[in-house]
């Protein structure tokens, strides 16, 4: 039987960075630790942007598996939302124009934690209120564009 394992996506501060075998093993706030294996094609930049994270108390956005193993870790910004709107040339995405950083991103509808990440950028329209946004950490390559696709969003407030 096959088995798929299911990401979880944040917004975290990373406390500790340090290099262990076969990768590097970061520490979040909560307490939390995960591993960036060696392996992973974007190892070298995700272990820079968490020893940033760790020197400045800036946020990342991350993807874990059910492992522990860091999936992807990336940049996040603090921003207002201008509006978000089903992109008219490509239904699986909406268009998410930022005010203040990035400022045209993508919500793609296949993303596991869609519902979750619409509503606080719809409330974030709503009520004028910044988040914390990170994209994953390479632009996505279409035939026609390159384009920014959003990893997790959560409410700058909370």
């Amino acid at each position: 039987m096959l088995q798929t394992s299911r990401l979880v996506f944040d917004i975290r501060r990373v406390v500790a960075v340090s290099a262990v075998e076969g990768g590097t093993r970061v520490v979040f706030e909560n307490g939390t630790a995960a591993a960036i294996p060696d392996a992973n094609p974007s190892a070298e930049k995700m272990t820079r942007l968490a020893a940033d994270s760790a020197d400045s108390g800036s946020p990342v956005g991350v993807a874990l598996d059910d492992s522990g193993e860091l999936v992807e870790l990336s940049s996040s910004h603090r921003t207002g939302v201008r509006f978000v709107r089903l992109d008219e040339d490509d239904p699986t995405r909406f268009i998410v124009a930022c005010w203040a950083y990035n400022p045209i991103c993508y919500l793609g509808t296949d993303h596991p934690d869609f519902a979750r990440l619409r509503d606080t950028l719809d409330r974030a329209v709503a009520t004028g209120d910044d988040v914390i946004l990170s994209n994953h950490i390479n632009m996505v390559e279409s035939e026609y564009e390159l384009w920014w696709k959003l990893l997790d969003v959560r409410p700058a407030s909370g």
